[in-house]
């Protein structure tokens, strides 16, 4: 292995030379060789039979040697690291009203707040049934219950225009009852109390007891029609 050190031939290190002067006039040309040489790198060749070793010029570091006022560089900054986005908030679930809320229903059946229904539903309640305490304790109750599954219904019906008109049909004959509240006086615990039990009653015997008893009557007379069939036989 040969090293070599006697580079002041090649063009690079003229003007590595040249470089260095102009950084440092007062230099001597015997300091910049110095200086060449103890900050090149060693880069080892070998291509050939016998392997060489090549200093190759570090000009940076070779002014610096010579200048330090030249090579007064602050270090890169470090970057900060990407500020890490704060997590989507999660929204607080839609607060159940105590009395106020909308008709959700009744909007997405009727197409609109300010269908008559929806508004005779609301004024039922914001100034007969809230006017009492075991009103406003009835709706609280209430709201609980209805707006668990209220949204999903209405939502259904604005996709769906057939199933629009059977809530439509379904709903009509309850909001049609309700009228019977309008009797009471504002205010008043025993008679809206006592009239809401009433609307209570009717809509069970509305929608379950007279559905029942159809119900039982078709069946019984399915029932002697096939017995009327089979005696035949």
């Amino acid at each position: 292995m040969v090293q070599v050190w006697d580079f002041n031939g090649a063009p690079h290190v003229s003007g590595a030379w040249a470089v260095l002067k102009q950084g440092s006039p007062d230099s001597s040309v015997q300091e910049i060789f110095d200086v060449l040489k103890n900050t090149a790198v060693d880069v080892e060749d070998n291509r050939g039979r016998t392997s060489m070793i090549f200093d190759r010029i570090q000009l940076n570091d070779a002014l610096c040697e010579l200048n330090s006022n030249i090579c007064e560089i602050s270090p890169d900054p470090v970057p900060d690291p990407d500020p890490v986005p704060d997590p989507d908030p999660v929204p607080d679930p839609d607060p159940v009203p105590d009395g106020g809320g909308g008709c959700l229903i009744a909007t997405a059946t009727y197409g609109s707040e300010l269908a008559p229904q929806v508004q005779f539903l609301r004024e039922i309640r914001d100034h007969t049934v809230m006017t009492t305490q075991s009103g406003t304790t009835f709706m609280t109750g209430f709201n609980s219950l209805y707006y668990s599954f209220s949204p999903t219904i209405a939502n259904w019906e604005r996709e769906n225009s057939v199933f629009q008109e059977t809530v439509r049909a379904f709903i009509t004959p309850m909001i049609s009852s309700l009228s019977i509240m309008t009797l009471a006086d504002e205010g008043s615990e025993e008679q809206i109390l006592g009239l809401g039990i009433s609307v209570i009653a009717l809509n069970l015997g509305l929608y379950i007891a007279a559905p029942a008893a159809i119900a039982f009557k078709v069946r019984k007379y399915l029932k002697i029609k096939c017995d009327a069939k089979l005696d035949k036989y």
